[in-house]
């Protein structure tokens, strides 16, 4: 709520701090319910009584970002075999939603670029396995409430790990031998 006001005819309006509110961002200032006509508070004076209606727009999921699930925080972007992976979300009215504690708003699918249909997972953690290797992991997120959606995208599932595993078994294969 933003507090009124009283100002001398022809005067102008001191522009009042932005207000806020869950799951919407604040798109201005208006001079009618319908918020069609804005009010430009560096031109426009007060004639009469006046009520500025201000002008709410449902938030949108601006962005994910997948980190490394032992910190929290590191962001991912070459997964590995074992690593578990977790989403932090952002929405446009500054809204952050990680992994924990679970939010039910948020609808998670990891999936594969190669093949979008096949989902890995719902869960708002995935841990990478040897399968994923060479494709390339996807997470898509909604909030209920919030318009729009977010995709991270990683580079390729690194092979390396699994070469050095591979490469690790033949020197001891070829030790015992």
């Amino acid at each position: 709520t933003v507090a009124s006001v009283t100002v001398k005819r022809g005067d102008r309006l001191t522009k009042p701090a932005d207000p806020t509110k869950t799951g919407y961002t604040f798109g201005g200032w208006y001079t009618d319910k319908a918020c069609t006509t804005a009010w430009n508070f560096a031109n426009d004076t007060v004639r009469e009584a006046t009520t500025l209606y201000a002008k709410w727009d449902v938030a949108s999921v601006s962005s994910v970002k997948v980190v490394d699930g032992k910190d929290g925080y590191t962001p991912v972007t070459n997964p590995v075999a074992g690593q578990v992976l977790k989403a932090n979300v952002t929405c446009s009215d500054g809204t952050e939603i990680g992994t924990y504690p679970a939010d039910d708003r948020v609808s998670y699918k990891w999936y594969y670029k190669e093949s979008p249909d096949t989902v890995l997972g719902t869960e708002s953690a995935y841990t990478v396995t040897s399968d994923n290797m060479g494709k390339t992991i996807c997470l898509e997120v909604t909030v209920k409430g919030y318009n729009g959606k977010a995709v991270w995208e990683a580079t390729a599932v690194d092979t390396t790990v699994e070469r050095v595993k591979n490469v690790a078994e033949l020197k001891a294969a070829l030790d015992n031998a």
